[in-house]
């Protein structure tokens, strides 16, 4: 079973598996604003728009990283094949 943690980096929260490393989803501020967004990568190549899904805008950072983290716990319950 994957497991995830939390680093917080320059006021950005990186969600990312233990054993790799590999980012999986964030939840940062937008600039000038009090409103948090969640977003996840879902692909092998992280840095590419294509592999982000948004998740929405939060109220704050509490929300935002909860979204985050039930998304991967869904997933890991999901049947791949």
């Amino acid at each position: 079973m994957i497991s995830y943690d939390w680093k917080i980096i320059n006021d950005r929260f990186y969600y990312f598996e233990k054993e790799t490393g590999r980012i999986v989803g964030f939840a940062h501020k937008y600039a000038l604003q009090d409103v948090w967004n969640s977003v996840v990568y879902i692909g092998k190549n992280s840095y590419t728009r294509n592999d982000e899904v948004i998740l929405g805008q939060y109220i704050d950072v509490d929300h935002a990283r909860a979204a985050v983290a039930s998304y991967w716990e869904i997933e890991s319950r999901t049947l791949l094949e």
